[in-house]
């Protein structure tokens, strides 16, 4: 693994790298809130490809002794990231963006905007991330690390990558979790309000996330995730009385509420 010079934004320290022939960035966990952030990301990876969802790749090592995360960069070296961020700012002016981030213009943006290869199939993956992020407990997804990769031409959209910031990794402190109420409140409004994911989720309004959300109940293996951590480097407590009971308790509440709503 060697430095490759390559720079990638962010608060948190991290360096591009080269490992076996592919190009990484290199995220070190300096105290134990950031190595619960790094096993977030590990985690939430494990949950996508669990659901056969695309998902960056992202390996477990240490670097100089310390306990690191190595994501893959996804994009080869002729094409390019467009997040949703800056196709806001080409339909908006900058002093709207804050409140042009709504399911409504998210739709309006994937079926005008030109070179997106398949809108459709870019408002499925865009259900797809939501449905992830409510069980993740995600709470830094915004229009900035959600988007397309620009290839040949053409938009597709880009696999869910920064998915450090969930399972509460700020509120880690040795105990099982317990349970804080809804996961934290997205950016994205509807209908000129912001509600919690699951209200979104179980109202049955969108016909892409009510697939999204069966296709979730019908698929997702807790006992799978769990066999994976198990073999993994993410330590036993850390991943079972908090990862483990975190996935446990959005996925019953998304059943028991997707079932509620649909007798």
């Amino acid at each position: 693994m060697n430095l490759n010079g390559k720079f990638y934004s962010g608060k948190d320290e991290k360096y591009g790298v080269t490992w076996h022939g592919k190009d990484y960035i290199l995220k070190p966990a300096r105290n134990e809130q950031k190595e619960i952030k790094i096993y977030a990301e590990y985690v939430a990876s494990i949950v996508y490809r669990q659901l056969g969802w695309p998902v960056q790749n992202v390996v477990i090592t240490r670097w100089q002794g310390i306990p690191s995360i190595l994501v893959e960069d996804f994009l080869e070296k002729s094409d390019y990231f467009l997040p949703f961020g800056s196709m806001i700012e080409e339909n908006y002016d900058a002093d709207h963006a804050d409140v042009s981030y709504s399911y409504e213009n998210i739709v309006k943006i994937l079926f005008a905007y030109p070179g997106i290869a398949q809108p459709c199939e870019a408002l499925k993956w865009f259900w797809k991330l939501y449905l992830v992020d409510y069980l993740i407990s995600a709470g830094g997804r915004n229009a900035s690390n959600w988007g397309f990769i620009g290839h040949r031409g053409q938009l597709f959209p880009a696999p869910a990558f920064d998915n450090s910031s969930s399972f509460y990794y700020k509120l880690y402190s040795g105990m099982p979790f317990t349970g804080v109420g809804d996961p934290p409140v997205p950016r994205m409004s509807f209908r000129g309000e912001k509600k919690p994911r699951i209200a979104i989720i179980s109202s049955c309004q969108f016909p892409l996330c009510n697939l999204a959300t069966q296709y979730v109940i019908d698929q997702f293996s807790l006992q799978q995730i769990a066999e994976e951590l198990r073999s993994s480097a993410v330590p036993k407590q850390i991943a079972e009385n908090w990862f483990l009971k975190i996935l446990c308790d959005n996925f019953t509440q998304l059943k028991q509420r997707w079932h509620s709503e649909n007798r």
